[in-house]
């Protein structure tokens, strides 16, 4: 059941993936790459480093729990570390999309 679950995650980030990449590049050629299309791209660049900056700070906080409370039995497999980290870097697509979306009806 869980590698179905997975599988169609994976499905879901690489819709996200080519919905983000035809957005970019429609909105590029209708605004011909001009200062507005600039700033949307710049603003939905800092919603992504935002996300990036808060990912870093709950794996900090994680770190600092399992190092104070955690017992010394406890442990993941390497597997497990990499899968959860390449979730959470593939969830930079669906980020970058809906803030290209927001920020182009905004500004």
């Amino acid at each position: 059941m869980s590698r179905w679950i997975a599988l169609i995650g994976l499905l879901i980030m690489f819709i996200f993936v080519l919905l983000s990449d035809s957005f970019s590049k429609r909105k590029e050629a209708e605004y011909k790459n001009d200062e507005r299309w600039q700033q949307i791209k710049l603003k939905s660049s800092g919603i992504v480093l935002k996300f990036f900056n808060v990912i870093v700070g709950i794996n900090c906080l994680a770190f600092l729990f399992a190092a104070l409370f955690a017992a010394p039995s406890a442990s993941i497999s390497l597997v497990m570390v990499f899968r959860y980290a390449f979730y959470i870097f593939a969830l930079r697509y669906p980020f970058e999309y809906f803030a290209l979306r927001y920020y182009d009806n905004k500004l």
